[in-house]
């Protein structure tokens, strides 16, 4: 896992109701403490139009907590991701094109 994911957030949360909960087990069908209608409506309000600008910076904010050395990697220097990715398409393009020429 590289980042947060609006899924990890509703799984994570699901799981810190369970733990704050008095229940000695998880059952996915427990009625007092119904933890997938509770996933589900996280689920609703991390994918709701409506909530779309934060949504993006509550992601921000996780992802440059719990992956900051990857998020950086992704995004800054010539040792990035973005710089390598970059380079492999160029690399690429230019065998492309010798192969055309050859």
């Amino acid at each position: 896992m590289t980042s947060v994911t609006t899924g990890s957030i509703a799984y994570a949360t699901t799981q810190v109701l369970f733990a704050l909960s008095s229940r000695g087990a998880f059952h996915k069908n427990c009625k007092v403490l119904d933890a997938v209608t509770f996933y589900n409506s996280i689920i609703g309000y991390l994918h709701d139009p409506d909530n779309k600008l934060e949504v993006m910076d509550l992601l921000r904010w996780w992802n440059h907590r719990i992956f900051p050395q990857h998020n950086a990697r992704l995004t800054t220097g010539q040792n990035s991701s973005r710089a390598q990715i970059k380079a492999d398409r160029m690399a690429a393009a230019a065998a492309a094109e010798m192969e055309v020429m050859g």
